[in-house]
């Protein structure tokens, strides 16, 4: 619990009676290695977060696999739009390493928010910080070349190109696998 605690730290300070009720919700577990978690079509019925591992959300269009996004030690991982509305996923999660993640339902996480005032403001302040990430991703895939979306990414997260493979990189950046190899070679921050 002390790695959630940090992570939430990094958002919000919960009182110690709030942070008790918390910890309450989660459930430790493991998940093997390439591993899906959800799939398109079910809800998510789980929000994770993640002390040890790799996750990857995609989808797929016309038999390709597109990347979403990537979460790994210490941060929140699970499909947002699905787990917050209880809607059909509109996308996969899988495990791309063996995880070691705590995680909670969403019946649970709506006790907390009703026990607890603090918890339900650690949420709404996560959901915005999750918000202005996303605006940033789309602006960067949107106005951004492949080379500016690459830089920024590595001034932004240059710690996953050892803990992910480059395929996954490169479709997460919008770009062939070949412009990123090209990238990885030429381009220096």
């Amino acid at each position: 619990m002390e790695q959630l605690r940090n992570s939430i730290n990094r958002f919000y300070s919960l009182p110690d009676k709030d942070w008790d009720i918390f910890t309450s919700i989660w459930k430790p577990d493991t998940i093997a290695k390439n591993e899906i978690l959800t799939r398109v079509g079910e809800v998510e019925k789980h929000m994770y977060f993640v002390n040890k591992g790799v996750l990857r959300g995609f989808f797929v269009h016309q038999d390709s696999e597109f990347t979403l996004g990537f979460s790994y030690d210490g941060d929140f991982s699970g499909i947002p739009d699905s787990f917050m509305n209880q809607v059909p996923s509109m996308y996969f999660l899988e495990t791309l390493s063996p995880c070691e993640v705590l995680k909670t339902t969403y019946d649970k996480l709506q006790q907390a928010f009703d026990a607890s005032r603090e918890v339900e403001r650690l949420s709404r302040i996560m959901a915005e910080k999750m918000l202005y990430g996303f605006s940033l991703r789309q602006v960067e895939l949107q106005c951004m070349s492949a080379e500016e979306r690459f830089k920024a990414f590595l001034r932004r997260s240059p710690h996953l190109l050892q803990m992910i493979p480059q395929k996954y990189l490169a479709s997460y950046l919008n770009m062939a696998p070949e412009t990123f190899s090209r990238l990885i070679r030429n381009v220096r921050i």
